[in-house]
């Protein structure tokens, strides 16, 4: 996100923006960069707050399978647009947020954990449900600090 910042600033100059040390130590790309994360944010939390309510009354009301999914159809679509802004660096980083907003709308982080918490507790029976939610719980924990520490090393495999 940094380069994207980055290369619509300075024009679409590639060898400045590949360079790494050079665009943390600029503050006019920090401030860019800390902009869109807030408008990332809002574009992300607004839509998913009123979209989880709707999600959690529909797995009260039907099966927990359909609002399940719906986050993670709108995860798939969300990662498909990263995909294509990765693969083309010179598109503007505002169309970063339509992934924002697809999420958004299909619930976003809230509802993948919420329907997820949700269906571990309908399928399972009482005497197991902390053991099933403390898996889950432990599961996101562990994702979630492998694809912090493997990121950057992954990031150099251009």
């Amino acid at each position: 996100m940094y380069e994207k910042v980055c290369l619509a600033r300075y024009n679409q100059d590639f060898s400045l923006c590949t360079n790494v040390t050079a665009y943390y130590a600029d503050k006019t790309i920090q401030a860019d960069a800390n902009h869109f994360y807030f408008l990332s944010s809002i574009v992300l939390v607004l839509p998913s707050l009123f979209s989880t309510l709707a999600l959690g009354a529909a797995a009260d009301l039907w099966s927990i399978k359909v609002p399940l999914l719906i986050p993670f159809v709108g995860l798939i679509l969300c990662t498909a647009n990263y995909v294509i802004q990765t693969a083309y660096m010179s598109l503007s980083v505002y169309l970063l947020l339509i992934s924002d907003a697809v999420f958004g709308i299909c619930g976003g982080y809230i509802s993948v954990i919420s329907t997820t918490l949700s269906y571990g507790v309908k399928t399972t029976s009482t005497s197991r449900r902390s053991i099933r939610i403390a898996g889950i719980e432990g599961a996101i924990g562990l994702g979630g600090t492998i694809g912090y520490a493997i990121s950057g090393t992954v990031r150099e495999f251009k």
